[in-house]
């Protein structure tokens, strides 16, 4: 589809509709590219679970797998700066 329009001089012109750009070009307002992998990024909260694990059973807290996951999940993001 071309769309029409008239110039300065009167006569009708004609121009080629531009090409969308790729949706691959376009990123999300406020993203950044990411300095560690998914891969990486589960390696370093697996390591830092266990450590918090094992702390906590030489402290003698209680608490469960589950949370010592979600502190560690909390402490790397943070210390990668995400989300």
């Amino acid at each position: 589809m071309t769309e029409k329009k008239v110039g300065a001089n009167g006569q009708k012109t004609t121009k080629a509709p531009q090409p969308a750009k790729a949706a691959a070009e376009k990123k999300p307002a406020g993203t950044v590219k990411a300095s560690v992998t998914l891969e990486q990024l589960q390696r370093e909260i697996a390591a830092r679970a266990h450590q918090i694990y094992v702390e906590r059973l030489a402290e003698g807290r209680s608490g469960d797998d589950l949370s010592d996951w979600l502190a560690a999940e909390a402490e790397i993001k943070k210390k990668h700066k995400l989300k």
